[in-house]
């Protein structure tokens, strides 16, 4: 049985796959590109205390949380520097290259 294409989605699967995405996102900049995170006291943490840190953050907001967790990946962006928008360019320019 087919969907009509405009069937909307439930809101709580958009907010668990937009909390999901942001986690995994987060998780392999810190591992593999160098990115870390600032604590909720405004601490910068190192590699293994941003991954703890992750952890404990997506336990927090797992039931319903998961706008929270793209804010806190928009802020991880922010502090590590990285203008997704300047990113987004580089590999355009890569592809017709």
């Amino acid at each position: 049985m087919k969907l009509p294409h405009e069937t909307s989605q439930c809101k709580a699967w958009i907010d668990a796959y937009k909390g999901a995405g942001a986690f995994y996102t987060m998780q392999n900049l810190i591992r593999f590109h160098g990115c870390t995170l600032i604590d909720d006291r405004g601490k910068h943490l190192n590699k293994e205390r941003s991954l703890f840190f992750l952890s404990l953050q997506a336990d927090r907001n797992k039931n319903g949380g998961g706008w929270r967790m793209l804010a806190m990946f928009k802020k991880m962006l922010d502090d590590n520097g990285i203008d997704i928008q300047k990113k987004m360019k580089e590999w355009s320019q890569r592809k017709t290259e």
